[in-house]
């Protein structure tokens, strides 16, 4: 963390917020991140319905089977990626302006 302010002056020592890929991806959270990625794509997974559910979860397991790892190397390759596009679109994005629909 970068403190702001003069380095004399305690009042104005005020640390900056930590990014959401500084939390994400720090050395001892982004195991348990990917993880927890890798645990809700099998939770989805096991709630999809019908004969696509039926293929999406073959296909999963068929990967799982023949490449064991490989969505787990995925998920953690792909986590910076998706933890930037997130980071892009959370609170700091200015919200549009609705359109009026008032008449003068």
């Amino acid at each position: 963390m970068v403190p702001l302010g003069n380095p004399g002056n305690k009042e104005n020592d005020i640390p900056m917020a930590a990014t959401l890929r500084e939390i994400l991806l720090a050395p001892h959270v982004e195991p348990a991140v990917g993880e927890e990625c890798c645990q809700l794509i099998g939770q989805e997974l096991a709630d999809k319905p019908g004969g696509s559910g039926t293929a999406l979860k073959l296909a999963y397991k068929t990967v799982n089977t023949f490449m064991p790892g490989h969505i787990e190397f995925m998920v953690r390759d792909l986590l910076p990626d998706m933890v930037d596009q997130l980071d892009r679109s959370g609170p700091t994005s200015a919200p549009r302006a609705a359109p009026s629909s008032a008449t003068t």
